[in-house]
């Protein structure tokens, strides 16, 4: 009888899961590689192609004396709870990792409530030390971002619902916030409520101690014109009590 070999035939689900668990061990054992005297920029090249740090983090890190980067972090299902206690459960695994990779690392800002932190990495080692510690699932460069209408209106399907005719017209939005500049153009007003038929801000009242100010922290103004693109057709309450 001839033996002939066989070829087995893995479902491609499970090749992806081999691959992805195979680059997981070998970019995760960074802290051991770093030790070991292989080149961070070796690792840090493993951790871009794995999708953990962010090619331009990556060439900022090589090419620089410091970089700064924010870091996303693993959820922890502890603090999936009470806002305390999701509070509480990410800064110990925030100070887990730290402890864990603090040389030549700096946390510039960090975020109470959220699974991000404002890092500066001071050498290449740090960084590729830093972003193979299990609990970091990310390192992104720190840039500004602008939200813009024309893409956040879409996303909650806003044209969808003012197409068929919801635009909140016959009520009014209470803003309790920082107070609203109703002079800006968008809200229609040369006053209070002046004119009737374009100003959206209908009443003003400070609940806080008076500052003589529309807005004292543009804040009120912000989330009021928000409001006011998503709802076109409410009116506005002014209401300062900050």
């Amino acid at each position: 009888m001839a033996v002939g070999s066989q070829s087995r035939q893995y479902p491609s689900g499970f090749l992806l899961a081999a691959g992805i668990a195979l680059v997981a061990m070998f970019t995760l054992a960074g802290p051991q590689r770093v030790a070991r005297g292989e080149e961070p920029e070796t690792i840090i090249a493993d951790l871009v192609a794995a999708g953990i740090v962010d090619a331009t983090v990556a060439a900022d890190a090589v090419g620089a004396p410091s970089v700064e980067a924010i870091v996303q972090y693993r959820e922890s299902k502890s603090g999936l709870g009470p806002v305390d206690n999701r509070a509480e459960a990410m800064a110990a695994l925030k100070a887990g990792v730290l402890a864990a990779t603090a040389a030549d690392v700096t946390v510039l800002q960090d975020y109470r409530h959220l699974s991000i932190s404002l890092v500066r990495f001071e050498s290449t080692a740090a960084l590729a030390t830093f972003a193979s510690h299990p609990d970091v699932t990310g390192v992104f460069p720190d840039h500004e971002r602008e939200p813009l209408l024309g893409e956040s209106l879409p996303l909650i399907q806003q044209p969808l619902a003012q197409g068929s005719g919801y635009t909140g017209a016959g009520a009014s939005v209470a803003v309790l916030d920082s107070g609203i500049d109703y002079l800006q153009p968008h809200f229609g007003c040369t006053g209070v409520g002046v004119p009737a038929s374009t100003c959206r801000v209908v009443h003003m009242q400070d609940f806080a101690t008076e500052d003589n100010l529309r807005d004292s922290g543009t804040h009120g103004t912000s989330v009021a014109a928000t409001i006011s693109a998503v709802a076109p057709g409410a009116k506005l309450l002014g209401l300062d009590v900050f």
